[in-house]
């Protein structure tokens, strides 16, 4: 089935993605440590990370970084970005989502999909509301590998939403997740918690999503009981 992808700049959104992502905690570590510290890290911009630092919570630090971003020289150019976007979708989305379609062995269970765009690398998504955040400053061929990876997440949460293993160990559900893009994204080494499962995967030459996700959620169930 083919899937309606649109891709937009807001000064606003990206600066939430900021915001959220800083004073929320909603992010979860996947053994990256402190996300705060490791936040701190992604951020290059001392302009930005003066705001972030300096702001006494969300809502002031998104208003200030939306007046940043508004009067920033690059907004055009992050508007052209999201226009390419759509256009290489429209090049490439096809295969995509047969792959993904493919490896779950079901039809697109969406129909449209929206990107934001975002200055930060960090690519949060809102699965209900089937929007995902793309980091906007690197090239095409890696957006579409991200965009490939996020859908992938998608596809798992309409296929496996039931998983017993979400109902008893929320976060482990979360890790199976992330590491079955293995599967669509094998030239990625994922998160660093990953790394464990990922290799069970390949080590017992589990070929499918199927697979994975049976045998994944016995193995995560046995190493945290």
């Amino acid at each position: 089935m083919k899937l309606n992808l649109t891709a937009s700049y807001s000064p606003d959104i990206d600066a939430e993605n900021y915001a959220r992502a800083f004073f929320d905690n909603y992010i979860i570590s996947h053994g990256r440590g402190d996300m705060a510290e490791y936040l701190k890290k992604l951020i290059k911009n001392e302009n930005i990370l003066t705001i972030l630092n300096n702001s006494k919570d969300g809502n002031s630090a998104k208003a200030s970084l939306t007046n940043l971003f508004t009067n920033n020289d690059e907004n055009k150019s992050l508007q052209d970005i999201a226009l390419k976007f759509e256009s290489e979708w429209l090049n490439l989305g096809d295969q995509i989502i047969f792959t993904l379609e493919n490896l779950f062995k079901i039809s697109c269970p969406f129909e449209a999909v929206h990107i934001d765009l975002t200055t930060l690398r960090l690519c949060p998504y809102d699965y209900r509301k089937k929007r995902i955040f793309v980091y906007a400053n690197t090239d095409i061929q890696s957006q579409m590998r991200i965009i490939l990876h996020e859908l992938n997440h998608f596809f798992f949460y309409s296929l496996y939403h039931n998983l017993p293993l979400k109902k008893h160990n929320h976060e482990m559900y979360e890790l199976l997740k992330e590491s079955l893009t293995l599967f669509s994204n094998p030239e990625q080494t994922g998160k660093p918690n990953e790394k464990q499962l990922r290799e069970y995967f390949i080590k017992n030459n589990i070929d499918s999503i199927e697979k994975a996700v049976d045998l994944g959620s016995i193995y995560l169930d046995s190493t945290t009981t």
